[in-house]
C-alpha cells in the first residue's frame, strides 16, 4: 500500500517508522567505514577492489609474438637491420612474430634476410616478399606427389584406349542394354586421373611454401574429390559385370528373366541408392570453407584451428555415407552372383567372385 500513497504521506510514514530510520543510519555508517578502509589500503588492493583481475584466456599464445626491438629513438625500431617507423607500424596494427613475419591480418611480409622490406612514412611497403611464397626446398611430399601425378597421367592414356575399345558398339543398340552403361566406369576413371594428377603435383608446393596456403587446400580438395569418384569406378565396374552376366542369359532366351519382378526392381533402385549416398558424402565433405585447413603455422594453431576443422561432424557424417555406398556395392555383387552365377554354398560363391573385385573391394 505504501507504493501507491502520495509522496508526502510516504515520507511521513518513513519518519514515523523507527525501524526505517535505524536502517538508514546503519547504511550510512557502513559506507563511511568502507571508505576509510579503502583510503588506507595499498594501491594495488584499491585497484583490485574496483576492477577485479581478468580470468579469460588470451586469444593467442604470447610466445608467438615479439615486442618490437628498440631503435634510434622511441618512434623507431630495427627489424632485420632495417629501420622502421614504429608509429606507422602501430598505426596499421602490424605485429612481429617469432617465425620472422610481420602481419596485420590483411598483409603478411617476411622480415629476415634477404627478404626484409622497406617502409615509407605513409605506410607503404616496398620490396616485400609474401609469407605465402615457395621459398623452401623440395620436401618429403614432393617425390611421392610427382610419382603419383605421373602414374595418374599414364593411366589416363590407357583409360582413353579402353574407353574406345570397350565403349564402341558393334551390334545394333537395344532398349534393355544401353551403351552408356559400359562407358561410365571409364568416364569416372578419367575424372579420378585428373584429380589424382592435380593432387599429386600440388603436393610439391605444400612443403615449399614458407607458411601453408593454397597448395595444401588444393591438395586436400582434390583428394576428397577422388574418394567418392574412386568408389563410383568400382560401382560401375561391378554393375556392368552384373549386366554382362544378365545378358549372357538373355541372349539365348529373351523371356527367361522378367524386368518387372523383384530382381528387376532391385536393379532399378540400387544405382539410385548408391549415388544418393555418394552425393550425400560429397555435399558433407567438399562444399565448405577450406581456409582453416591451412592454419598450420604453429603447433598451437594446428591443434586449435586446423585439427577441429579437419575432424568435424560433417567429415564424419560423410564417411558414414561413404560406408553405406560401399555396402551397396557389396549387395550389388552378391545380387548378381545369386541370380546369374548360382552356387550352392557361400564359400563357393566367394571363390567364384572375379579376383579383380575381391582386390578392389
Amino acid at each position: 500500500m505504501a507504493s501507491i500513497l502520495p509522496r508526502s504521506q510516504n515520507h511521513a510514514m518513513m519518519r514515523n517508522d523507527p525501524s526505517s530510520s535505524s536502517d538508514v543510519h546503519n547504511r550510512r555508517a557502513n559506507a563511511i567505514l568502507s571508505a576509510r578502509q579503502y583510503s588506507s589500503a595499498p594501491a594495488n588492493l584499491q585497484h583490485w577492489t574496483t576492477t577485479p583481475p581478468a580470468t579469460t584466456m588470451p586469444l593467442f599464445d604470447a610466445r608467438d609474438i615479439l615486442s618490437f626491438p628498440g631503435g634510434n629513438n622511441a618512434s623507431d625500431t630495427i627489424i632485420g637491420g632495417v629501420n622502421f617507423n614504429l608509429t606507422t607500424l602501430k598505426h596499421w596494427n602490424y605485429t612481429l612474430y617469432t617465425n620472422g613475419t610481420l602481419s596485420n591480418n590483411s598483409n603478411c611480409f617476411l622480415t629476415f634476410d634477404p627478404y626484409v622490406p622497406h617502409l615509407l612514412p605513409n605506410g607503404t611497403f616496398l620490396n616485400t616478399t609474401s609469407c605465402y611464397s615457395p621459398l623452401n626446398d623440395i620436401g618429403k611430399r614432393a617425390i611421392p606427389g610427382i610419382a603419383l601425378g605421373v602414374f595418374f597421367g599414364l593411366s589416363l592414356v590407357f583409360t582413353m584406349i579402353n574407353l574406345r575399345k570397350h565403349g564402341r558398339l558393334f551390334l545394333p543398340s537395344e532398349k534393355r542394354f544401353h551403351a552408356i552403361g559400359r562407358r561410365w566406369q571409364w568416364y569416372w576413371m578419367i575424372w579420378v586421373a585428373g584429380c589424382g594428377m592435380a593432387s599429386g603435383f600440388t603436393s610439391v608446393d605444400v612443403d615449399r611454401y614458407y607458411l601453408p596456403e593454397w597448395p595444401l587446400i588444393l591438395n586436400s580438395i582434390f583428394w576428397y574429390l577422388m574418394i567418392p569418384s574412386t568408389l563410383a569406378v568400382v560401382w560401375e565396374s561391378v554393375r556392368h559385370w552384373g549386366s554382362w552376366q544378365e545378358r549372357q542369359l538373355i541372349d539365348p532366351d529373351p523371356f527367361v528373366l522378367s524386368q518387372n519382378d523383384k530382381r528387376g526392381r532391385r536393379e532399378f533402385y540400387m544405382p539410385l541408392v548408391f549415388y544418393a549416398f555418394g552425393f550425400l558424402h560429397f555435399f558433407m565433405a567438399v562444399p565448405r570453407n577450406w581456409t582453416p585447413i591451412s592454419f598450420q603455422r604453429s603447433p598451437d594453431q594446428t591443434h586449435q584451428v586446423a585439427e577441429p576443422q579437419a575432424t568435424d561432424g560433417r567429415f564424419k557424417a560423410g564417411a558414414i555415407f561413404l560406408f553405406f555406398a560401399w555396402v551397396t556395392i557389396l549387395f550389388s555383387l552378391g545380387h548378381s552372383m545369386h541370380h546369374y552365377i548360382p552356387r550352392p554354398t557361400l564359400v563357393s560363391r566367394i571363390l567364384s567372385t572375379p579376383p579383380a573385385y575381391i582386390l578392389i573391394l
